[in-house]
């Protein structure tokens, strides 16, 4: 065998940094032209998924996102949502809403064994990867979120599925994601300089919104990705073969500038039909036809806060656009809402 050939074989391994992985293709084809940042933007064009190693030691970390649940596929959940404005509807919804909670709640706790193990690879959004692609390889950029997990024992599945969490027959669970992010619970109790030591992700700052819920600005550098071996072959024949690259879709961004989520969360459809019901009861009770769209939107959004929706309410003003199609003409017509 050649030195070249032990020198590949040597190189070869279910994954890579970007750096071991322009010295396998260096290797490879006895080159010296190919660097990290060049697989990067192949990787960016190519929709090549990377990931990051990330663990942490401190359960004031949850995973924030969309968590599909089997609890859509359930026949009384889909018949809830035929009758959404009936009188029952908010104890009801209470009931998904704590369902939804606990599910989240068991995923997260069967993950954070994970993370403080160490086995997770986590799955950098494509626009963390765009930004990153123009940056020197010690440069960062703000992590825009995930969108999948993979664990170390099987590292060919759908990061998607989350087939690795703990899954009991004949109860709900947790069978998905889509995108994520990771979050501080409680952040008003929380030491943010004593818990930094306890995660492997560097942040400098955190944006923390309404209900004790905050979302630190992570920094990623090329340096920190990781591609899989299955990956980097599908990569090089697509190059090798001059494989055209797709069309990209337009990526919307939100306040935080943060990737808005792949369609809406299950918790999201339950606020919004929970939104609808609470509107629609405040104006039939409202005889004197005194209840005008803001005030309602106001009634509403603090209702759900009650309700235990913090983490799922858009700002108050655009609580407007889930309950409008509910609005007595009376409730758009011009002047002041009443005085408390």
């Amino acid at each position: 065998m050649s030195a070249n050939n032990i020198a590949l074989s040597f190189n070869t391994a279910e994954y890579y940094s970007l750096q071991e992985a322009s010295e396998y293709l260096n290797t490879k084809y006895n080159s010296d032209n190919v660097t990290p940042k060049k697989i990067l933007k192949h990787m960016v064009s190519h929709d090549t998924p990377a990931y990051i190693h990330v663990s942490f030691k401190n359960e004031s970390f949850k995973i924030i996102g969309d968590f599909e649940t089997t609890i859509t596929t359930d026949p009384e959940f889909k018949n809830f949502f035929k009758k959404p404005y009936e009188s029952k509807n908010e104890d009801e919804s209470k009931y998904w809403l704590n369902k939804f909670k606990e599910i989240e709640e068991k995923a997260n706790n069967d993950l954070y064994s994970n993370f403080y193990l160490g086995l997770l690879l986590l799955k950098v959004s494509e626009l963390t990867l765009f930004n990153l692609s123009f940056k020197n390889e010690a440069a960062n950029v703000d992590s825009l979120g995930f969108d999948g997990i993979l664990i170390r024992n099987d590292l060919e599945a759908d990061p998607s599925k989350l087939s690795f969490l703990k899954r009991e027959q004949d109860s709900f669970y947790v069978r998905g994601i889509g995108h994520f992010e990771i979050g501080i619970e409680d952040i008003q109790n929380v030491d943010l300089e004593d818990i930094r030591k306890y995660i492997s992700l560097e942040f400098d700052s955190i944006f923390e919104t309404s209900g004790g819920l905050a979302y630190p600005y992570f920094k990623l550098s090329i340096r920190d990705l990781v591609i899989l071996h299955k990956d980097l072959l599908t990569l090089e024949e697509q190059i090798i073969e001059n494989v055209a690259v797709s069309k990209k879709q337009n990526i919307s961004i939100n306040l935080q500038n943060l990737p808005k989520r792949k369609g809406v969360s299950p918790k999201k459809v339950l606020a919004q039909s929970l939104a609808r019901h609470i509107a629609d009861d405040e104006w039939k009770k409202d005889k004197n036809k005194n209840i005008k769209m803001l005030e309602m939107s106001n009634i509403v959004w603090s209702k759900l806060w009650e309700l235990g929706f913090a983490d799922t309410l858009p700002e108050q003003q655009r609580i407007r656009e889930w309950i409008k199609g509910n609005a007595p003409d009376y409730a758009s017509e011009g002047g002041r809402p009443r005085q408390k």
